[in-house]
């Protein structure tokens, strides 16, 4: 960032004249009686801001640019964008000449390093088939990936087989026996609840336990049905 200057002399004096200035700071009066209209400030141009009342709306002022020549097309002329946000009122107070003139060194300091940067690069060859740069065309992977010579990575193995290697710590035995290397025995042994002799007898307790629940919901299923009617054998009707 710049820093703001400090004016050691008059920037607008070979453009606006000395007595013009003295009746513009009188007119920058505002406490004084039967005036609507007051001087604000210059531009680096030398034109002159103004701020009058309106009649229209008293609470709200209105601002103006008068031209240092009379004969200046403002439409062709560039006002500075500070003057532009104060006469739109997108800015409350207006600038200084100092703020003019720090924002015009910006410009120029901006400007003078563009310059430099086109001058660099048209410096810079471009690209054709007989200079062009092969690692430019390669993919980021391609780019990353080591390229050694052979002085080199026999220089790398020499390292390497400096460096100790660690052995790798024996493993413990599995708690659980390997299924796949035991044979049946000792796989009734280790789990004697899948012995034939225990499925065995689990199945026909199974067995017996379902013939019984069957006999079990017939007898529920008959108790609910009507036991057909027959006469009894032997029975002597009264007449």
């Amino acid at each position: 960032m710049i820093p703001t200057p400090v004016l050691r002399f008059n920037p607008i004096a070979d453009k606006v004249p000395k007595w013009k200035q003295i009746y513009h700071k009188w007119r920058g009066i505002q406490n004084m009686p039967f005036k609507s209209k007051y001087f604000v400030g210059y531009d680096l141009d030398g034109n002159s801001y103004w701020e009058f009342k309106n009649v229209n709306n008293p609470g709200r002022y209105r601002r103006i640019v008068e031209p240092a020549k009379p004969d200046l097309s403002l439409v062709d002329h560039k006002i500075p964008p500070q003057w532009v946000q104060w006469l739109r009122f997108t800015r409350p107070h207006h600038p200084t000449l100092e703020e003019l003139i720090a924002d015009k060194q910006r410009q120029e300091l901006l400007q003078a390093k563009i310059a430099a940067y086109e001058a660099k690069w048209a410096e810079i060859p471009l690209k054709t088939p007989e200079n062009a740069d092969e690692s430019r065309d390669m993919s980021l992977e391609d780019q990353l990936k080591p390229n050694f010579n052979e002085a080199e990575l026999a220089e790398l193995a020499e390292v390497f087989e400096k460096v100790p290697q660690k052995k790798p710590a024996p493993r413990a035995p599995p708690k659980t026996p390997n299924m796949g290397n035991l044979e049946v025995e000792e796989i009734i042994k280790h789990y004697p609840e899948n012995g034939p002799d225990t499925v065995l007898a689990d199945g026909g307790r199974e067995r017996d336990h379902d013939l019984k629940m069957d006999y079990v919901e017939k007898e529920r299923e008959g108790d609910h049905k009507p036991r057909e009617w027959a006469p009894k054998v032997g029975v002597r009707s009264r007449g």
